[in-house]
C-alpha cells in the first residue's frame, strides 16, 4: 500500500503543472493551495526516512508545503507557481555545493553505482556532468521565472509541464551517448 501512495504521490508531484492549471478551472486559488498542501503532507508522509539523499526531498518538500500555506493565506497563484523555480535553485544549490566536495554530486552516484572507486577519467567526466546540470538547473530556474512575469498560465504549464521534462530528458540522452564516447575513447587507449 505504502508504495502505490508513493507511486501516486511522485505522479502527481511531476504532473504539479497540469493539477495547477486544470484546478484553477474549477476552484478557487484556497482550495488550490488546499490541494497543494494535502499533495505535499502525504510526501511528507511516504519519505522513508531522514538521509542524506532525502533531506533534499525533505527540504523540497518543505518548501511546497511552505508555497501552498502562503499561496492560501494570500490568495495569489504566483507562490503555487513558485515551486518549479524552487525546485531548480535548491538542485542547483545542491549540485553546485557538491563541486567543493572532494567528489561531484554524480561523480557519487557512479561510485555508488560502481561500488567501488572510479578511473581518474571517470571522476573528471562526472564533475563536468554536475557543471552541466548546474548550468541546466540554472537556466530552467531562469525560464520558469519568466512564464510566471509572462502572466500566462498556459504558458507556465507549457514549459514547467511539458518542455522542461523534454530538455531534462534531452540532457539525459545526450549525457549518455557522450558517456559511451568518453568510455570508448578511454578504452582504446
Amino acid at each position: 500500500m505504502r508504495s502505490l501512495i508513493k507511486s501516486l504521490v511522485i505522479t502527481l508531484i511531476i504532473i504539479y503543472p497540469f493539477i495547477v492549471f486544470f484546478s484553477l478551472k474549477w476552484f478557487s486559488i484556497r482550495y488550490l493551495s488546499l490541494l497543494i498542501l494535502f499533495i505535499f503532507c502525504l510526501r511528507l508522509l511516504v519519505i522513508n526516512q531522514v538521509k542524506k539523499n532525502n533531506l533534499i526531498w525533505i527540504i523540497l518538500t518543505l518548501l511546497g508545503i511552505s508555497l501552498a500555506i502562503v499561496g492560501m493565506l494570500s490568495d495569489s497563484i504566483i507562490f503555487i507557481q513558485l515551486y518549479p523555480i524552487f525546485v531548480s535553485l535548491t538542485l542547483f544549490c545542491v549540485f553546485s555545493f557538491s563541486l567543493f566536495q572532494p567528489y561531484s554530486f554524480i561523480t557519487n552516484i557512479a561510485i555508488k553505482i560502481n561500488k567501488g572507486p572510479l578511473p581518474n577519467y571517470v571522476v573528471e567526466y562526472t564533475r563536468k556532468v554536475t557543471i552541466v546540470w548546474c548550468i541546466f538547473f540554472a537556466f530552467n530556474a531562469i525560464i520558469a521565472s519568466l512564464t510566471i512575469l509572462s502572466k500566462s498560465i498556459k504558458l507556465w504549464t507549457l514549459y514547467n509541464g511539458l518542455l522542461s521534462y523534454i530538455l531534462i530528458g534531452a540532457l539525459i540522452s545526450g549525457e549518455w551517448i557522450v558517456r559511451g564516447y568518453v568510455r570508448r575513447n578511454h578504452e582504446q587507449k
